[in-house]
């Protein structure tokens, strides 16, 4: 099975978590990810058959600001 293509095929079937992704990248933010239950939440759901979804109630936008790191001068 070709887990990565599933995944991906899952996301663009959810509403909430595709809408999400959309909004983000519309931040233009050079590097950044979701973590926690974004993308675990769903597999899980997914794996399990359970039938409603998990609650999108553990959602981290991470991202590295290149222009806020302090640069060590020794």
């Amino acid at each position: 099975m070709d887990f990565e293509r599933q995944v991906k095929s899952w996301l663009v079937q959810d509403v909430k978590r595709l809408h999400l992704l959309q909004t983000a990248a519309k931040l233009q933010l050079d590097d950044w990810c979701f973590a926690a239950g974004f993308l675990r939440n769903m597999v899980w759901d997914k794996l399990h058959d359970v039938k409603s979804d998990s609650a999108l109630n553990d959602i981290y936008l991470i991202y590295f600001n290149n222009l806020d790191v302090k640069k060590n001068n020794r």
